[in-house]
């Protein structure tokens, strides 16, 4: 390689041109250089002259510069010569004739070369395109060497930075249109992901700006893929449908599948509820459907009313019902539960008055007794016709040899007095003899209360006055006289001015205004309670009395209650009846001491002496004592009490002894019935041999 460099190298000599010495040479091949490189030395100084005839010395050569770096050399340097230094040395190196020079301008149509010389020549170089660094745009050269930029057309491929597509202006955008943004939407060249607010179809929508995973629903009408892109939830033939009430999905107001809300039917048990109109039970709670029950406040399930009826306990009065047992009072009528008032007990019939003012009586019929235009017996219960706004009955026990019978009366809201039934002793009143079928307007105004005895009926009138008919063979009209009438008289017992009147089997009871017990009439048994068995045929005060609020005459006995709730019982007591524990007659009033707190007392009849009495306390506890040959007491035995004791019931309201049998309206409503019953006279809609537990009185 030295051989090269040195054979490339020309210098120029400092003296004469003379090759430089041995050294210099050597000097030289210390270099590695190109073969275009050559040094530049200085003069060389001239050689000494030869002395006898000998040749003189060479000259020294020039001294070569000194330098550091290129830059200390003299000249220039440029892309066809350069000014190395090596060793010190400065020296110029050329490249060859025709190569490109080694500085160029990239993209400028021209190419630089060299001469050989140092000296650079610029040419037209169509292939040194320009490149402005944009993916969209292309350099070109003109045949003259004019450099330009060419854009490439909208829509090509590109990759520079975000961007995907040429917009045709030079720019590698990320998109042009929204179908570059692959569901996004394409704004001022930029892709934004899809929205559900950007009124554009994209992303996962199924419309605009709905449908989805992630978009709200769509309305009725708009496009859909699923059943969860609608709000309805119903995709059919992509679009979405309207709710109904038949589409299977929980939509619309539904609040479950179908049911729910204003317009579908109501949900059943255990589905999703709002409210409780939601429901069939009526019941929402925690968001669900409860199972109907009769205590959640909800008229539901087969209840008639709120919490009653059906399944549920009886409903109060006013309530709706469907039918009897619906109610508490076991007495539904057009659709209303309807209070029974009041329930009295005759020989073999009885007769209850309903909150309505209507009268229902069952039992034997043989003079009429039942007002329904006929004497035949009823085994069920029956209205009696042509009557209206009745406001209290009373039944009246008739027994002649085997003819068991009885005549009813009841009085109405304007005072006004009807009678029927077995009249043979003119009971009736209405001025003849002649069983009556039907009520009859006795008393036509001014009746406070009325109370059918065994042959003889009383009144009290609103006055207080008592006025009293029918028979008098005991004297027990207390007229003075033992007068049988067959009408009311045209004035009441003179001097009597009562709070209540009893009418008994042949004697007859008042409370006056006094609050003193005044008896009148037969008295063999002591049952007027004065001390003696002799008949009276007027009023006569009971010794010992004060203070009582309410009497009951039954067959040869009287019992009595005063403000206190004390119990007090005369006359006959062959069997019990008086609750003293005895069997022995008292002609004076003697106090139960079994019995506190009574609140109301009813004395029963029978064929012979010895009947049976049964009384109620304030608690509503019901207690009878006395005969019980017909379990009549309701003891669920035949045996004879001669103490007053407690009958199985519910609290009791109402009591009534009739013969043999007895009748209590509960607290609630309805009526229990017990003992003899072969006259159907307990209301179960047939005769049977007698109950000696009570039975329900059954209403149509």
């Amino acid at each position: 390689m030295k051989s090269m460099l040195f054979s490339r190298l020309s210098w120029v000599l400092a003296l004469g041109g003379l090759p430089m010495a041995c050294n210099a040479i050597t000097g030289i091949d210390r270099f590695s250089v190109d073969p275009d490189w050559h040094a530049s030395g200085g003069g060389g100084m001239g050689g000494s002259g030869g002395s006898d005839g000998m040749a003189g010395n060479g000259g020294m050569g020039g001294a070569v510069p000194e330098c550091m770096t290129e830059l200390d050399c003299p000249g220039e340097t440029n892309g066809c010569q350069t000014r190395p230094c090596v060793d010190g040395q400065c020296g110029l190196k050329f490249e060859k004739n025709g190569d490109p020079a080694l500085q160029q301008i990239p993209g400028d149509c021209h190419q630089i070369l060299c001469d050989g010389a140092g000296k650079e020549i610029t040419v037209v170089d169509t292939k040194d395109l320009p490149d402005d660094g944009l993916a969209c745009t292309v350099g070109i050269c003109a045949p003259d060497g004019t450099p330009s930029q060419v854009n490439l057309p909208e829509g090509d491929s590109c990759t520079q930075g975000l961007g995907k597509v040429c917009d045709g202006m030079g720019q590698c955008v990320q998109c042009n249109y929204t179908p570059n943004c692959n569901g996004g939407t394409c704004v001022d060249h930029i892709c934004y992901p899809p929205q559900c607010s950007d009124q554009m179809l994209n992303g996962n929508e199924s419309d605009i700006d709905c449908g989805g995973p992630t978009c709200p629903h769509c309305d009725t009408g708009q496009g859909c893929v699923a059943n969860s892109d609608c709000t309805s939830k119903v995709c059919k033939a992509k679009v979405c449908q309207a709710p109904t009430c038949m589409d299977m999905t929980a939509n619309g107001d539904e609040t479950d599948v179908d049911c729910g809300g204003p317009t579908c039917m109501k949900c059943a048990d255990t589905k999703i509820c709002t409210v409780a109109g939601d429901c069939i039970s009526g019941v929402c709670m925690d968001g669900i459907c409860q199972a109907p029950k009769c205590t959640d406040g909800v008229k539901n399930g087969n209840e008639t009313d709120l919490d009653c009826g059906a399944g549920c306990p009886g409903c109060a009065v006013g309530k709706s019902c469907n039918a009897n047992l619906d109610c508490a009072s076991e007495v539904c009528r057009n659709g209303t539960c309807t209070a029974i008032l009041q329930v009295d007990a005759g020989t073999a019939h009885a007769c209850a008055l309903l909150g309505d003012g209507t009268v229902y009586c069952w039992g034997t019929n043989g003079g009429g007794q039942l007002g329904d235009g006929t004497v035949n017996p009823r085994t069920t219960v029956g209205m009696v016709p042509g009557l209206s706004n009745v406001t209290q009955i009373s039944t009246g026990a008739h027994i002649a040899n085997v003819n068991v019978t009885g005549h009813t009366c009841a009085r109405t809201n304007d005072g006004k007095l009807y009678c029927w039934g077995r009249n043979t002793n003119s009971q009736v009143g209405d001025g003849t003899a002649m069983d009556v079928l039907s009520p009859k307007v006795i008393i036509a105004a001014d009746v406070a209360q009325v109370s059918a005895g065994r042959v003889h009926t009383c009144a009290r009138l609103s006055t207080g006055g008592v006025n009293c008919w029918g028979n008098n063979g005991s004297g027990q009209l207390g007229n003075g006289t033992m007068n049988s009438t067959t009408a009311p008289a045209m004035a009441p017992i003179a001097g009597l001015i009562a709070k209540s009147v009893s009418a008994g089997a042949n004697h007859t009871c008042a409370v006056l205004m006094t609050g003193e017990l005044s008896c009148w009439g037969a008295n063999v048994q002591g049952q007027l309670g004065n001390g003696t068995t002799m008949t009276s045929t007027a009023p006569t005060t009971v010794p010992g009395t004060a203070n009582m609020v309410s009497v009951d005459a039954g067959y040869g006995f009287t019992c009595a209650i005063d403000m206190g709730g004390v119990l007090r019982c005369f006359g006959n007591n062959s069997m019990g009846e008086l609750g003293l524990g005895n069997m022995t007659m008292q002609l004076t009033p003697q106090v139960v001491t079994a019995i506190s707190n009574a609140a109301a007392v009813s004395c029963g009849t029978h064929t012979d002496p010895g009947a049976h009495s049964c009384v109620l306390r304030s608690n509503g506890g019901a207690y009878c004592s006395g005969r019980n040959d017909s379990g009549q007491l309701g003891l669920g035995d035949m045996m004879t009490r001669t103490t007053h004791t407690s009958v199985s019931l519910p609290p009791v309201a109402e009591i009534a002894a009739g013969f043999q049998f007895t009748c209590a309206r509960l607290v609630d409503g309805p009526i229990r019935c017990w003992g003899r019953n072969d006259y159907a006279q307990l209301g179960t809609g047939k005769a049977s041999s007698p109950a000696v537990t009570p039975q329900a009185v059954v209403f149509p």
